[in-house]
């Protein structure tokens, strides 16, 4: 009896909910309606092509290091007496140029080794050595995360050397 009093309740839900769908309003059209996509402004791609500015103009954009260290980027020149160098911008260019990396040695085909503690490398080799996860290096999966750990920072801080960070 319960399911059949459920099962009406739930029915009766549907078809008040449905109702504004097929009741005309003072105007004519159904009380609501449900949103198309032809009803939207959405612009295609090529619609904001052609809002693009055609000309190319180009920016004067001034870098430097604040008194902090920090990079600093203005359109406006920092005070006087500060060491800057300036970059123009295109608002036709769409590039960031990359950052040199110092090539592999070819002689072991393997780049500047990391600086990882020697724990880090064994847990490391002993881990891409085992395909299946077992219960032994499920019980070890803190110390494989912690010598993953150390080896993103050993790179991060590479990276850092490479592109000139402090």
């Amino acid at each position: 009896m319960k399911w059949i009093f459920r099962l009406l309740t739930i029915l009766s839900l549907c078809v008040a909910l449905a109702i504004p769908f097929f009741i005309k309003g003072k105007g004519g059209d159904a009380m609501w309606s449900l949103p198309f996509l032809r009803d939207q402004n959405t612009p295609t791609l090529i619609q904001l092509d052609k809002r693009l500015p055609e000309e190319e103009v180009v920016r004067e954009v001034f870098k430097w290091k604040d008194s902090n260290g920090v990079w600093q980027y203005s359109d406006e020149p920092p005070p006087e007496g500060t060491a800057v160098s300036t970059l123009s911008v295109s608002n036709k260019a769409n590039i960031i140029q990359a950052t040199k990396i110092p090539k592999d040695d070819p002689t072991t085909g393997e780049g500047q080794p990391l600086d990882i503690s020697a724990d880090a490398k064994k847990t490391l080799e002993e881990a891409a050595d085992e395909d299946v996860l077992s219960l032994d290096r499920a019980l070890n999966i803190m110390e494989e995360a912690k010598a993953v750990r150390e080896l993103m920072n050993a790179r991060n801080q590479q990276l850092k050397e490479v592109a000139g960070g402090d």
